[in-house]
């Protein structure tokens, strides 16, 4: 990171991962026939934006606290159960609000990746 190239590659990587964020949120919309294609409604919108952040504030202030009763357990396949059970429990929220559930698996990977376990998950997995 310390060279021009290391931080050009850096900023790089950094943008793409920022701009994989829209483009994960707007999947159904491409997924969507041209024959149903309908306009978004307020209702759902405000719905999908209150599940975004229903799973981010839930998942920033539980994770730890259910991950450290995990981390207990000293099991290391239960680590690696509990990442996964995050990971499918938020693509299931957001599949049920009609968003796309890779944007629910994008999520609890942030949420895993600023967990005060990460280095742990990271060796487990």
């Amino acid at each position: 990171l310390t060279t021009r190239h290391g931080r050009s590659a850096f900023s790089v990587l950094l943008f793409q991962d920022l701009a994989a964020i829209p483009l994960i949120a707007l999947v159904p919309l491409f997924a969507a026939d041209s024959v149903s294609r309908t306009a978004m409604s307020p209702l759902a919108a405000v719905q999908g934006l209150a599940t975004i952040g229903a799973v981010v504030i839930v998942g920033h202030f539980a994770l730890d606290h259910a991950l450290r009763a995990v981390a207990r357990t000293r099991v290391k396949e239960a680590m690696t159960a509990a990442a996964l059970l995050t990971v499918v429990g938020a693509s299931f929220a957001m599949q049920q609000a009609g968003l796309s559930a890779s944007l629910g698996a994008f999520i609890a990977g942030a949420l895993l990746a600023e967990s005060s376990y990460r280095h742990q998950l990271q060796a487990d997995i």
